[in-house]
């Protein structure tokens, strides 16, 4: 959890003429992994926050959990209808149950609100916060609520364009975690994250207008509701 404090944080304090058979391969798309990304989009910083505020809330730190919902206050996104295809296990799988969905800022201040306890200090910090995200403009990142069962693969199909980030993040709610995996047309794999926190980013840089396959599946035992997000 501690990658996530030190991100996010950081947000906070700063704002030819060849023949066919003689053509060139085609060359893969370059990929940068949110490590190599100096700045992270505002996909990116949605990520961050998710991971600050589960942090945060294992440590019962409402500070924390203030400095997650501002930096979430600062992206706008819109909701946007997309459906998946949905690839079933072959085999049936137990279900325990439903997580919880993702936090989303006023869920984020109200549980730093009844975390604070009284403390006015803090509760000023939830309300100044608050404040400063008022009359935030409409836009930003596209976000899709999904719902996944055990076992399950949502595979979404999307467009990116050359020479500019491109970012794409899974937030799943309470203890829930689910794996990530990109790939081009041609099948080379761009990301490929194991299901180990409350969000997985994907970000890298095509060379080309393109076409990806952003797959999410669900390793756990209950289904799981979440947001994909894309710039």
């Amino acid at each position: 959890m501690t990658r996530w404090i030190a991100g996010a944080l950081s947000l906070v304090l700063a704002a030819g003429g060849a023949s066919a058979e003689e053509a060139a391969p085609t060359p893969k798309p370059v990929n940068r992994t949110p490590a190599q990304i100096a700045a992270p989009g505002p996909v990116g910083r949605l990520a961050l926050a998710q991971g600050l505020f589960a942090a945060s809330l294992s440590q019962r730190d409402p500070v924390g959990m203030i400095a997650a919902a501002r930096i979430t206050l600062a992206v706008p996104v819109r909701d946007k209808d997309r459906k998946p295809e949905t690839i079933a296990p072959t085999e049936p799988v137990p279900t325990t149950g439903t997580s919880a969905q993702p936090f989303d800022a006023a869920a984020m201040l109200r549980a730093a609100r009844a975390l604070a306890a009284g403390d006015e200090a803090v509760l000023a910090q939830a309300d100044a916060a608050e404040a400063e995200g008022a009359g935030q403009v409409i836009g930003g990142p596209a976000r899709t609520r999904a719902r996944i069962a055990p076992g399950s693969e949502d595979r979404w199909t999307m467009a990116f364009y050359s020479a500019a980030l491109a970012e794409v993040a899974v937030l799943a709610g309470g203890d829930a975690s689910l794996e990530l995996t990109v790939t081009d047309g041609d099948g080379n794999v761009i990301c490929a994250l194991p299901g180990d926190g409350p969000a997985n980013l994907c970000g890298w840089v095509p060379d080309w207008n393109a076409t990806f396959t952003v797959a999410v599946r669900n390793p756990g035992p209950a289904t799981v509701a979440y947001w994909l997000l894309t710039d």
